[in-house]
């Protein structure tokens, strides 16, 4: 199977399981509140492999807006949006998702492709933290700002 491929399978299941945990979650609430960490988690480590070695700044964006497209699935279809408890709840598992999401990105980060030499390598860990850790902070911003009421 080519890499376009292996892309288009990832990105394809990275939302078919956010979807399919979200339609649970309308049916049974707690499931895919209570399931966000570990359902991204898996996803953006994961699923999200082959992305990685192909574009790796397109990919920390994209997981980014995996973990807002979730919360404003559970938030709008899940039902978890009703009172400041089901806010606070998805609020604490949202941060829990982010920041075993962001560490997952961070690895990947460190770990550059072998064919390149090693000064090579240590621009390119920099870059790709630097880029992470960017892209963690204006996400941070923007689900502080427009999605956790605070």
């Amino acid at each position: 199977m080519n890499q376009l491929a292996k892309e288009w399978i990832a990105v394809a299941l990275g939302l078919v399981c956010i979807t399919l945990s979200n339609i649970q979650g309308h049916y049974h609430p707690p499931f895919s509140i209570s399931s966000t960490p570990i359902l991204l988690a898996l996803i953006i480590a994961g699923i999200n492999y082959p992305l990685y070695q192909s574009n790796f700044n397109l990919t920390i964006i994209y997981n980014y807006g995996l973990l807002l497209f979730n919360d404003i699935f559970i938030r709008v279809y899940a039902g978890g949006d009703h009172d400041d408890e089901g806010r606070g709840w998805i609020f604490v598992f949202f941060s829990g998702a982010f920041i075993l999401s962001t560490i997952a990105m961070f690895i990947y980060a460190s770990v550059p492709g072998k064919e390149m030499g090693a000064e090579d390598r240590k621009k390119l860990r920099r870059q790709n933290s630097l880029f992470v850790l960017i892209v963690a902070v204006v996400t941070g911003s923007i689900y502080c700002i427009c999605f956790s009421g605070i």
